[in-house]
């Protein structure tokens, strides 16, 4: 099966590319290892030759964790991957003295299907969760049609920029 880049390049068209977009902003991503952790402070190294970032160390951070900084539109975020221990140890002769053992497998059109050891099953479906979605989304592209579209300007470089409105 082609894909239609493939076709268009036995057309002689070797110069078309699917388009792209550069993301504005990228998340810093640093792994366990990495995260320096001191009394009061939380230390993630940059690269070389730049200094690392020193923040304020949380109350129940209490070991290394994988962590990044996202921008969510308003600020910056930390993001912290904490790993948290079993409450229950698995001991399988425990497993054997109960009486009822349950098995769910997750799906992608069917949210979950669940399936017991004394033959009961529960299929648990998603097209409440799809329609809702989809409805959503109808519903914000009606208003984005609604919406008034900025008058364009040629930018520097041949971009597209929206003129400013002063």
């Amino acid at each position: 099966m082609w894909t239609p880049q493939q076709q268009l390049r036995t057309q002689g068209l070797s110069k078309m590319r699917y388009p792209y977009k550069d993301k504005t902003f990228y998340p810093l991503l640093w792994p366990a290892q990495a995260m320096g952790l001191e009394d009061k402070r939380l230390v993630l190294p940059m690269d070389r030759g730049r200094a690392s970032l020193v923040l304020p160390r949380p109350d129940w951070l209490t070991e290394k964790a994988a962590c990044r900084i996202v921008w969510n539109g308003v600020h910056n975020e930390l993001h912290v991957t904490l790993s948290e221990p079993d409450t229950l140890p698995m001991n399988p002769a425990s497993l054997e003295a109960t009486s009822r053992h349950a098995t769910v497998d997750l799906g992608q059109i069917h949210q979950a299907a669940v399936a017991t050891n004394i033959g009961e099953a529960l299929v648990v479906s998603g097209r409440g969760i799809r329609s809702l979605k989809r409805q959503h989304s109808k519903q914000l592209g009606t208003l984005q049609k609604k919406a008034p579209v900025a008058p364009k300007a040629r930018g520097a470089g041949g971009n597209w920029a929206v003129r400013a409105q002063n």
